[in-house]
């Protein structure tokens, strides 16, 4: 993630680094915040399995049951089952919205320091020479008159 903002947008010197490291950990962390979501998918899910599972095998035990619901979700949902054991509320995901929506504010912040940055870099920077490379001869020609009546005036 953080090679390719590097690579985005090109940062010149430490505070600008630093700027693009922040948006780097701003946007990881974003990014990991749908593990809860996840989590709450497969808890759904494994309970789902296990109502079918009681409901066809009322004769064995509760564990037994369980075990099973467990092996059917683990079959279907891979690795998202082990997230079912921290226990996602209704409440952590509304947290987890609100924490989404800080760390996108934090993010666009960033930004607008790194163009802002950026913008006072670009006007402190002198103009290039290159200006009058590119005049026209004619154009030259009048300025190097206008010089000379000024210097003589």
């Amino acid at each position: 993630m953080h090679q390719s903002l590097v690579a985005e947008l090109a940062p010149e010197g430490v505070l600008e680094e630093h700027i693009v490291a922040n948006i780097a950990r701003f946007v990881w962390r974003r990014d990991r915040l749908n593990i809860l979501g996840i989590a709450n998918a497969a808890e759904k899910r494994i309970a789902s399995i296990r109502a079918k599972k009681l409901k066809l095998t009322a004769l064995l035990g509760n564990e037994a049951v369980w075990a099973a619901a467990r092996a059917k979700a683990r079959e279907e949902l891979g690795e998202a089952c082990d997230l079912v054991e921290i226990g996602v509320s209704e409440e952590q995901l509304a947290k987890e919205s609100e924490t989404r929506g800080k760390l996108d504010d934090m993010i666009d912040k960033c930004l607008k320091r790194f163009l802002f940055l950026r913008g006072l870099k670009s006007m402190a920077r002198p103009a290039p020479p290159s200006r009058i490379a590119h005049m026209p001869a004619q154009e030259i020609s009048i300025a190097a008159e206008a010089e000379e009546v000024h210097a003589g005036g």
